[in-house]
């Protein structure tokens, strides 16, 4: 899942902020879902 949100920062399609926002999604989701 990072993978998602490193490889088009990478790739400079997007930038760094906007890539930190992602990871920080992902994290989010991540953390929604052990809870259940």
């Amino acid at each position: 899942m990072e993978d998602a949100a490193n490889t088009p920062q990478k790739e400079g399609m997007i930038s760094d902020s906007e890539a930190a926002e992602k990871r920080e999604q992902v994290a989010r989701t991540r953390k929604m879902f052990r809870v259940r």
